[in-house]
């Protein structure tokens, strides 16, 4: 893949991650309406969001040591838009709504070691 194309796809992927973002916060009283959930739970579902951020940056940025930081945030901004697709189609309550939430937040954006920022 040309690098002109990487950095094409780098950037549509970066768009319509963020535009995924803050769904669930934005969705929140209709979730806790329509799953019948409580606010515990709903602050539950949104806390995987960041736990999967904690579980995915250790691995990710020591992968960016050996492998293009652009491929695997490429790499992991996919898993990111099947899990929003997976949360918009399969869930339903509390406890199918955390597991997607979770990988969700994976795409945690790797830097090289020493690079600014």
């Amino acid at each position: 893949m040309s690098d002109l194309r990487l950095v094409a796809a780098l950037c549509l992927a970066l768009v319509c991650a963020i535009l995924s973002y803050t769904t669930y916060s934005a969705l929140v009283p209709t979730f806790i309406a329509e799953w019948r959930i409580n606010n515990t739970e709903s602050g539950l579902i949104s806390g995987a969001f960041f736990a999967g951020y904690v579980a995915a940056v250790p691995v990710l940025v020591s992968l960016t040591d050996r492998i293009d930081p652009r491929r695997i945030l490429l790499a992991s901004l996919a898993l990111s838009a099947l899990a929003s697709i997976g949360f918009a189609l399969v869930v339903d309550g509390f406890w199918s709504a955390a597991p997607p939430r979770c990988q969700r937040r994976v795409p945690a954006v790797p830097r090289r070691r020493g690079a600014p920022g």
